[in-house]
């Protein structure tokens, strides 16, 4: 019966064992709670974050897997206030950024698990078979094992062993033991004990910082990226447009030249100039098909799928243009000083590396532990029934006085070196950051006049173009003056697409070299992000 009832706790205990499918939903429970607290610490506020690999990625529905091609007629329609959460779903190195971020948290937990109480189940059953006669030696171990803030390590468990010889009834006991190991010295500092635990949640911090000072990044790109496909679309448009004008001019001039009206020389001058502006829309249409291919990269489309923009969405630009607002230089720096990620990062290493220094003058100290440990072994044959008085306990001292020190003063002078190194490279990333800022600044500014010097040059180009046409036609000017108005014009029509979309991303940069990037539904929430940079 004994025999029966060891082997039922046995094959009830099996079905303990975690399987992998619970053991990712649960690792996933802990890593979710894990983040969730990081950026509630973060920001004062938490949302939902998508572990694992969107399931519903354009790029599984619009390949074909035998082929690895796009589907025939795969297409991809873009606006501006889906744009970021199309990327979101299926930028590859988003999703790099968040699985760093959760390796981070599941270290965490991993270190975290170290404090708990850790139970564990160990069994196991020998038989021999002799001349001498057969025997069964059956095992049992259950108990738990903690370490504590104070570096002290206990563990208590209950031991159940049993013995049968041939012939023989089953002869059970059992132990009870507690044991607790306990540093005065080296490594009894409450901070040195749970130093791993506390870096692994400083680092889970760090990730969070670098995920959110990536989605930052990956927004300008991706919005920089979509505006300037769209500006070389725009003009595209522009140099078709002006080829057909050319070519009308040209066949004027057949006409006028057929007639007698003019030389063969003004007819070549127009031929050529077509030739030009067609060989122009060829360049066009390269760059046009150049900035959808790394716009399909950022965005993790498939480079084969055909991308669709919305013209409309350039015009969302005027009212960003009419803002006559001014950022000041201090401002821009200090809010880049107080919300810039990396530079918070950078701040905050320091202080791990201090610690890390205080850390190895601990190892220098002599080692004393204190072990204690209390046995109690059950009446014979009763594996149940305990006698107090039977406990057995036991106490000792073990000295390390330290004598050979070597590794550890090494260890120490290395600390002391990469503290040292820590602190330049925070404040060189400091004034990296108020360069970013300055640098980020006169581009604004210059972009700014760009924009304004365009939006002349296209009126002037505009009233040039018209007047010499008039001209022209009362023959008061020669073609050569009216492709040159044309030409004017064109390069000025381009000049202000280009200026418009380049001040735009001057904002977009500025924003996120001063960490005050907010972005909204339809793309950069210019109102939060310009008060976050200190505009009253």
């Amino acid at each position: 019966m004994p025999i029966a009832a060891f082997v039922l706790v046995l094959l009830l205990l099996i079905p303990a064992c975690t399987s992998p499918a619970d053991a990712r939903e649960y690792s996933d429970v802990k890593t979710l709670a894990t983040l969730a607290r990081k950026e509630l610490e973060l920001r004062g506020s938490s949302q939902p974050v998508e572990l694992n690999t969107p399931a519903d990625r354009l790029f599984a529905s619009l390949v074909d897997s035998s082929t690895g091609l796009a589907l025939p007629g795969a297409t991809v329609t873009l606006e501006l206030k889906s744009l970021l959460a199309l990327a979101a779903r299926n930028s590859r190195e988003l999703q790099n950024a968040k699985e760093a971020l959760q390796l981070a948290a599941l270290d965490y937990l991993s270190q975290a698990h170290r404090f708990q109480g850790i139970p564990f189940v160990l069994a196991d059953a020998n038989g021999t078979a002799a001349e001498t006669g057969d025997s069964l030696d059956l095992g049992g171990d259950f108990g738990i094992t903690r370490l504590f803030e104070n570096g002290a390590e206990a563990a208590a468990s209950f031991a159940l062993s049993g013995l049968r010889l041939a012939g023989g009834s089953l002869d059970l006991s059992s132990t009870l033991n507690l044991t607790i190991a306990l540093p005065l010295l080296r490594n009894s500092e409450l901070n040195l004990a749970r130093e791993n635990l506390t870096q692994a949640d400083r680092d889970v911090l760090y990730a969070w910082r670098t995920f959110e000072r990536f989605k930052q990044d990956l927004a300008v790109d991706v919005l920089s990226s979509y505006l300037l496909m769209l500006s070389s679309k725009q003009r595209l448009a522009n140099e078709d447009a002006n080829v057909q004008s050319l070519m009308k001019a040209r066949d004027r001039n057949i006409a006028l030249f057929d007639e007698g009206r003019i030389s063969i020389v003004e007819v070549d001058q127009a031929r050529q100039q077509v030739l030009s502006a067609e060989n122009r829309m060829v360049l066009a249409q390269q760059s046009v098909e150049r900035s959808l291919d790394g716009l399909k990269s950022l965005l993790g489309v498939p480079v084969d799928v055909a991308l669709v923009g919305r013209a409309e969405d350039l015009q969302g630009l005027d009212a960003l243009l009419q803002d006559t607002w001014v950022p000041q230089e201090r401002a821009a720096l200090l809010a880049a000083m107080r919300q810039r990620f990396d530079l918070r990062n950078s701040v905050d290493a320091v202080t791990d590396s201090a610690r890390r220094v205080l850390l190895s003058e601990d190892q220098l100290r002599p080692g004393l532990d204190l072990n204690l440990g209390w046995t109690l072994p059950s009446e014979a044959g009763r594996p149940l029934r305990y006698d107090s008085a039977a406990g057995i306990w036991t106490g000792g001292l073990n000295l390390d006085l330290g004598i050979d020190r070597h590794s550890e003063s090494l260890a120490l002078r290395g600390a002391d070196v990469t503290l040292a190194r820590t602190l330049r490279q925070q404040e060189a990333s400091a004034e990296a950051v108020k360069s970013e800022v300055r640098d980020s600044l006169r581009g604004l500014s210059a972009t700014r006049s760009s924009w304004g010097i365009a939006v002349q040059a296209v009126s002037l180009a505009e009233r040039r173009a018209a007047s010499t046409l008039e001209l022209l036609e009362e023959g008061r000017a020669i073609t050569r003056d009216y492709l040159e108005s044309q030409e004017a014009l064109i390069r000025s029509q381009n000049d202000l697409v280009n200026a418009a979309v380049e001040y735009h991303i001057a904002w977009l940069r500025l924003f996120r070299d001063t960490g005050a990037l907010v972005m909204a539904p339809g793309g950069l929430d210019y109102e939060l992000s310009r008060t976050l940079l200190g505009a009253e």
